[in-house]
């Protein structure tokens, strides 16, 4: 009986690894970062970088490397004139998964990501395109991600397309439980218009989005909000109302991103979703990460998150905890992974060991 019960869980796992291809390092704000938009295209983080991004990237994020070879040709050809035609990135990503338990011991490699990206910015117009979906094996030609954004002000800027809107950390951890209680995990782009508003230490987001479906879709409208306490403290809020088919949800989070010193820093979120409709539940998860710089390049943590699916069943929270590591040794190259200890209250309790390890490598 309990080998049964573990299929759905093993695919479950492979759902949440997949929910997160675009990725943010939230962690460097122990280094006085603590906006996205600086080094990423995206002004809510994540995906293809910017120059500045990539010249940070080589100072802070790699263990060895200089800052020509961050380019897409590695420094072959001259980086500076073909950024001021075009900013070109994509991202190849994959991972190994291991389950292991007293009724089963299987693993399991994952094709994630493959996708080609461009930017084209002219003065307060920046337009993004990406192409290319793993589902599966089968890698698809399609346009996953298309967005054009409009600075109206130093402080102010107007996006339309299809894109992630803005949710709570935006964590480089491809299997954390946040990305898909939230509904921003595995094929999260949606078909959204974001006015967003930015400071030095403030931004709010307001956003109208809805699931590129051609049925069952969710239409919702979300506000993010972060504030700076310090250069290295940063704090934030989220509300999404969401209506899918007269199912109706209510998404609260909240999450700090915080510099502990030069090497050590703390990542944490807390979501909490109330369900109308045609069934009424309760549920939240939380996620807790506590990380420290080695070596530059080189990270350490230890992580613990828990997630209760539903609140007036108390089989349905799943708890892990363990140690992981994130390595980018070179520019365009980072290996992350964790090994823990994840505890499953439904339908039979027990505990098992749950790892991965996730390549990664970006243009």
């Amino acid at each position: 009986m309990r080998i049964r019960l573990l299929s759905p869980l093993i695919v479950t796992g492979i759902f949440f690894l997949c929910a997160s291809l675009g990725e943010a390092f939230p962690e460097l704000v122990r280094h006085g970062y603590n906006t996205c938009m600086a080094c990423h295209v995206s002004p809510t983080g994540g995906g293809m970088l910017t120059p500045y991004g990539r010249k940070l990237a080589a100072e802070l994020l790699t263990t060895w490397g200089s800052e020509a070879s961050t380019g897409v040709t590695w420094g072959l050809t001259d980086q500076e004139n073909l950024e001021t035609a075009l900013w070109l990135g994509g991202d190849i990503r994959g991972a190994q998964v291991h389950q292991e338990n007293t009724s089963i011991r299987a693993g399991r490699f994952i094709k994630m990501q493959a996708s080609l990206a461009a930017a084209w910015v002219r003065n307060a117009w920046t337009v993004f395109f990406e192409l290319g979906k793993q589902e599966g094996e089968v890698w698809q030609p399609y346009g996953t991600s298309f967005w054009g954004k409009f600075d109206a002000s130093e402080n102010v800027s107007l996006r339309a397309g299809r894109f992630v809107p803005a949710y709570g950390l935006h964590s480089s951890d491809h299997i954390a439980f946040i990305r898909s209680f939230t509904g921003f995990g595995l094929e999260a782009n949606r078909d959204a218009f974001e006015a967003r508003y930015a400071t030095e230490t403030v931004s709010v987001s307001l956003t109208a989005s809805k699931e590129p479906r051609l049925s069952g879709s969710e239409e919702a409208l979300s506000l993010a909000a972060d504030l700076s306490l310090s250069e290295k403290h940063l704090i934030g809020l989220n509300v999404l109302r969401g209506d899918r088919d007269g199912n109706r949800r209510t998404l609260y989070g909240v999450w700090a991103s915080l510099g502990l010193s030069k090497r050590a820093y703390y990542l944490g979120e807390l979501d909490w979703q109330n369900r109308d409709g045609s069934s009424n539940t309760a549920s939240f998860v939380t996620y807790h990460r506590l990380g420290y710089s080695i070596v530059k390049g080189f990270d350490i943590y230890a992580l613990y998150e828990r997630l209760e699916s539903d609140l007036a069943r108390a089989s349905s929270s799943i708890e892990r905890r363990g140690p992981g590591v994130q390595w980018t040794p070179l520019p365009h190259i980072e290996i992350s992974g964790a090994w823990t200890k994840q505890r499953l209250n439904a339908p039979n309790p027990m505990e098992e060991d749950y790892a991965w390890l996730v390549l990664h490598y970006w243009l």
